[in-house]
């Protein structure tokens, strides 16, 4: 259902299911690289006319660190499970 978006910062699969409206997946970077993949696939969507990108990432403090720094507000995602 995606397409893969690659930078020299990593990759993420791409999913685009309004013209307006991007959603991104799978990502792979390193702490280092993680603030230019970010800015790389915003530019991206801005050429392509998207209003608004989605991006589920790992919880993790370089993630949201870099997730800031491109001006984004992270918020949690809770996954629950309920056992058999």
């Amino acid at each position: 259902d995606g397409a893969l978006f690659q930078s020299p910062a990593g990759w993420l699969i791409a999913d685009q299911p309004k013209r307006e409206w991007m959603r991104f997946g799978w990502l792979a970077t390193t702490p280092d690289a993680a603030p230019q993949l970010i800015d790389d696939l915003l530019k991206t969507a801005r050429e392509w006319g998207v209003d608004e990108v989605t991006i589920k990432v790992p919880w993790t403090p370089w993630m949201v660190e870099a997730l800031l720094r491109a001006g984004d507000e992270p918020g949690a995602l809770i996954i629950y499970a309920v056992a058999p």
